[in-house]
């Protein structure tokens, strides 16, 4: 088990009249003059009298714009806190965002919240020691990497039940699941402390393979259409990108100790959480190369995207604390204080609620992320 305290969006123109010619052609000129005249009057009283709006003229509109609204976020903050097992580790939410599952690494169990009432609904016992925690895209299952016994569980939603479990390699933390019908399968990523991770078929609940890093780590991330892996690399500070399709491996230099590491929803950037150096390294994924380096709070360790792209929010362990990044401007939009040792950051589908284990005092705090 790891240490508590190192864990962790247009006028008329009026013609000419000709010259006057004998007195009975100007009678009937003057006569045609008084009609014109009194035609004229007659348009100008016209234009004059008020319009309803059925007459009004309508001014032409510019064309609706086939792009979305911009998310519109207001200031986040804590709206309540749920007791766990002790020290809770990781978090998930379901697909359609019902329920909340936290992994309770001193208790080996997983406790099942209710996100409608903000209630404990149910605690699963577990494998030893549980830390990585994923929902299938179903929500039928929900998959457990367990530290202390070395391997990968599955629990029956709807029972409540582990129907199942895998040997991976040792001390599994990290846990991340291709997305659906990505390139690889149904896959399980299991990313081990020493150096490795574990690939497991969900289907069968099987083996399948061993990727070697350069360096210990317990984040993992795949992109969005599940041709890569993004593995951080603690010991060596850095972030290992795996090519699924080539079997190749690079790393990308980023801060020291990384641990947590997210995907934009578009694949194009990276972030990297770095615990000993108090920020996130945010990296282009086509030119693998740091853009931006973003100060955090004490510790930074788990980082998690928003659904529309609009947010990155990163726990801070030492500082107690979840940090709100804006991914457009690349700047620091927020910080709401959760409770100790916050370690992983889970966002509902809708985005407008995060959870955070927080690891020291057995708690989920529940932020509203001020998404309006």
């Amino acid at each position: 088990a790891v240490a508590a305290t190192t864990r962790p969006i247009a006028r008329l123109a009026t013609a000419p009249m000709p010259p006057a010619g004998p007195k009975r052609y100007r009678l009937v000129i003057t006569a045609v003059t008084a009609g014109v005249v009194a035609v004229v009057v007659m348009i100008a009283a016209f234009i004059a009298l008020p319009r309803t709006s059925s007459d009004a003229a309508t001014p032409s509109e510019p064309a609706p714009s086939s792009d979305p609204a911009p998310p519109s976020y207001v200031a986040a903050g804590v709206i309540d806190t749920i007791p766990a097992g002790d020290r809770p580790t990781g978090v998930a939410v379901s697909p359609d965002g019902t329920r909340a599952y936290v992994t309770n690494y001193g208790s080996d169990s997983l406790t099942v919240i209710d996100t409608g009432s903000q209630s404990v609904i149910d605690t699963i016992g577990t494998g030893d020691g549980p830390c990585g925690v994923a929902v299938s895209a179903d929500g039928s299952r929900v998959y457990v990497a367990n530290q202390d016994e070395n391997s990968l569980s599955a629990i029956d939603t709807a029972s409540g039940s582990v129907i199942g479990a895998v040997t991976v390699d040792g001390g599994p933390d990290g846990l991340e699941l291709s997305p659906d019908g990505g390139p690889d399968g149904a896959r399980a990523y299991v990313a081990n402390i020493p150096s490795s991770v574990t690939v497991v078929d969900t289907g069968d609940l099987s083996y399948v393979t061993t990727i070697t890093t350069d360096g210990t780590g317990d984040g993992v991330a795949v992109s969005p259409v599940g041709d890569r892996l993004y593995l951080n690399n603690y010991a060596s500070n850095s972030l290992s990108l795996f090519d699924l399709g080539t079997g190749t491996l690079s790393d990308i230099a980023v801060g020291r100790s990384p641990r947590g590491v997210a995907v934009s929803r578009d694949g194009v950037r990276v972030y990297v959480g770095n615990y000993e150096s108090d920020s996130v390294s945010v990296i282009d994924a086509g030119a693998r190369s740091v853009i931006a380096t973003i100060s955090v709070g004490d510790g930074p360790d788990k980082v998690a995207m928003s659904p529309d792209g609009a947010r990155a929010y990163v726990t801070n362990v030492d500082s107690d604390s979840l940090t709100v990044i804006d991914t457009t401007s690349l700047s620091v939009v927020g910080t709401v204080t959760v409770g100790d040792n916050p370690d992983e950051v889970a966002l509902s589908p809708d985005g407008t609620r995060a959870y955070v284990a927080n690891y020291q005092s057995g708690s989920v705090s529940v932020i509203d992320t001020g998404l309006r």
